[in-house]
């Protein structure tokens, strides 16, 4: 072992490799963690918002937009799943496409 190799602050290191003394891979892993910690709580609170959103409409608000209520939750999983696909530039996966198709309105032109 080399016990000559002291720091500044008078301790031996012991055939650490440089980057151990100075903490860069730890430090690494622990930005890279408090990243995906705030990812997902930013998904977390975009869910209950939307959620929060459409909960807030009437019966007849939500017919009109071919979303059962008790739906809501499902749906909205599925619109923040194909989010993220379509922002890592990724195809979404048909089972989420299909998942939160919204059914056609009797007589409107543009659902036609």
């Amino acid at each position: 072992m080399n016990r000559t190799d002291h720091s500044p602050c008078g301790l031996q290191h012991h055939d650490q490799p440089a980057r151990a003394r100075a903490g860069g891979g730890s430090l690494t892993s622990l930005v890279g963690a408090g990243k995906r910690v705030i990812t997902h709580l930013r998904r977390a609170r975009r869910r209950r918002q939307a959620i929060n959103e459409l909960s807030a409409l009437s019966d007849a608000q939500l017919a009109d937009i071919g979303v059962m209520r008790e739906l809501i939750p499902e749906i909205v999983d599925g619109l923040l799943h194909t989010q993220g696909d379509l922002q890592a530039g990724r195809e979404p996966e048909r089972a989420t496409r299909t998942a939160v198709q919204v059914r056609a309105v009797p007589d409107c032109p543009e659902c036609a």
